[in-house]
């Protein structure tokens, strides 16, 4: 049997498997979206030892990747900005390309005993574009050249507050808690689509120092689910005619949907950090940290991905501070992509990173980091998945 369906509905079932969530049913029945790709690299002190984090006490962007790090002594104000290079992705999809102003935002300041910190950080910045090649009488292969079809922006905004104890010098602990606001854009030609919602994320960290120059540390952060309905603003002026299932689990017919609202709930991964700092000299130190995340738990398709942060640190004749590292990117691609042409393991990738902080003043510091993954690339991997990010910072010390 078969039942009609606006344009939306068509495009949406392509898109949401496109992004890694749920096959779209045709049901009254929340879609799951299951955010794989598009986390912004926030903190350049961070990403510019390769992200190895974890372990690093007194780095500004502490609240967001291990709270027990925050270790301040005087009022800090800090922002940064990024920009991802555009790339590709399955499906010839077009991905990224745009600022994110900003990607995170923090004031900390010591209230005896704790540290504290207020803040915001972009936790989610994603551009996709949908794409189909154009064919002409003169070259029905195909020219090689694409023309935008669909276009979806996803982005999840953090506002933050945390705080850190150490009870001495070898221990110090740390909690974050956020609050999540999500939004979701959609344009399929003249059609458009958007949807909000909102949610919660924590993050509790550890720092133990057991020897003079060793630190080890670890994190736990979780983000709850969002729910939201995804509304039609602009309706679609055709219609398309599909053979679908008329029946979900247990033979119940499926109900007739009103197409003007889709409901969806997004779905986000746990993520654990543990790794160590040595202190080799007094200007120079290593890092490294294993990151893990869980994504089995969210659909039975989506792998549990590791990956390895390795950095260094050197501090140069005053005023400046360099940083190298290196890290991995595991893409969480799901099985049912295994039918296409395209591999999805193409899309693991490799990164090096370089940072450098120039402190201006006494209270005035400039950071500048850049990472990229085409130095590395794997034998037979696709130039096109290969990604670039650029971020800047200004931090101000009273």
């Amino acid at each position: 049997m078969s039942r009609r369906f606006c344009f939306l509905a068509l495009i949406a079932f392509m898109q949401i498997d496109a992004l890694g969530g749920e096959q779209l049913r045709f049901s009254t029945t929340s879609q799951t979206l299951i955010l794989v790709s598009g986390f912004p690299k926030c903190g350049i002190e961070g990403w510019g030892i390769g992200g190895a984090e974890v372990a690093v006490p007194g780095n500004v962007s502490a609240p967001i990747h291990n709270p027990a790090g925050m270790q301040m002594d005087k009022w800090i104000g800090y922002a940064e900005l990024g920009k991802w290079a555009s790339t590709e992705w399955l499906l010839n999809a077009k991905i990224n390309g745009q600022w994110i102003a900003p990607s995170y935002a923090v004031i900390g300041f010591p209230l005896k005993p704790f540290h504290v910190s207020i803040g915001y950080f972009n936790e989610y910045n994603q551009l996709f574009i949908l794409r189909s090649e154009i064919f002409t009488i003169d070259q029905p292969e195909g020219t090689g050249k694409f023309k935008e079809w669909a276009r979806t922006k996803i982005k999840l905004h953090t506002y933050f507050g945390s705080m850190q104890y150490a009870p001495n010098e070898k221990l110090s602990i740390g909690l974050t808690l956020g609050f999540n606001a999500f939004s979701h854009f959609d344009k399929i030609g003249n059609t458009k689509a958007k949807g909000d919602g909102f949610g919660a994320c924590w993050m509790a960290g550890i720092m133990i120092k057991p020897f003079e120059h060793f630190t080890f540390g670890y994190s736990l952060k979780y983000v709850s689910d969002i729910k939201y309905y995804l509304k039609v603003y602009e309706q679609p002026s055709q219609t398309l005619t599909i053979e679908t299932d008329t029946t979900i689990q247990g033979n119940q017919p499926v109900r007739e949907l009103q197409w003007d609202k889709f409901k969806y709930i997004a779905k986000f991964p746990i993520l654990f950090e543990t790794g160590f700092s040595y202190q080799v000299t007094k200007n120079w130190a290593l890092y490294a940290e294993l990151e893990v995340q869980k994504w089995r738990f969210l659909h039975e398709e989506n792998f549990d991905v590791a990956n390895y942060h390795l950095g260094s640190s050197i501090s140069l004749a005053r005023p400046f501070k360099l940083s190298f590292g290196y890290f991995t990117q595991n893409d969480s691609y799901a099985t049912r992509w295994y039918w296409l042409e395209e591999n999805p393991n193409d899309l693991d990738q490799r990164f090096l990173t370089v940072g450098i902080r120039a402190d201006i003043f006494k209270s005035l510091s400039i950071l500048g980091l850049a990472m990229d993954s085409h130095l590395l690339k794997r034998k037979h991997q696709p130039q096109k998945y290969l990604q670039s990010y650029y971020s800047a910072g200004l931090l101000i010390q009273l």
